[in-house]
């Protein structure tokens, strides 16, 4: 909402109105920046993606918006800007309600350093290399002593 806030964000060809003081509050970046003297009312960020921004404020701003095709980016913009909480909310999504595929789950935690997450993943390819091991030693089994 223009009426609330003290600062926009503008992201490429986007503008995003938002509150200092909450963006400070959840993220060390803005906690940093708009401490002191900061008097700018726009700040311009060429290198950040206007899709994963919004996707980043939305959850930021307490609205549900990770899903699996969102989750990457909003990850990215999170690590930029130094949000914990929003990191946090991602890697249980991804850890509880993903249905992202085992290998990108795998890189985004090592992308981001989420070890709980790794650790899952890791764990869950062991797993499923066990069973298959299973299988194929009862197949070779069934096969050689015909069961």
């Amino acid at each position: 909402m223009k009426q609330l806030s003290d600062v926009i964000l503008k992201v490429r060809e986007r503008k995003f109105y938002v509150s200092k003081l909450y963006l400070s509050s959840h993220s060390h970046y803005f906690a940093s920046l708009f401490s002191g003297k900061f008097q700018e009312s726009e700040i311009e960020f060429k290198d950040v993606d206007p899709y994963d921004s919004q996707h980043y404020l939305e959850v930021l701003y307490l609205e549900n918006g990770i899903d699996d095709d969102t989750v990457d980016g909003i990850l990215s913009v999170a690590a930029i800007f130094d949000t914990p909480i929003i990191v946090q909310k991602c890697e249980e999504f991804l850890i509880k309600d993903s249905n992202m595929e085992l290998i990108k789950k795998l890189e985004l935690s090592e992308r981001y350093s989420k070890e709980k997450l790794k650790k899952l993943c890791l764990n869950e390819i062991k797993s499923k290399e066990d069973n298959r091991y299973q299988r194929t030693k009862v197949k070779w089994t069934r096969k050689f002593f015909c069961f």
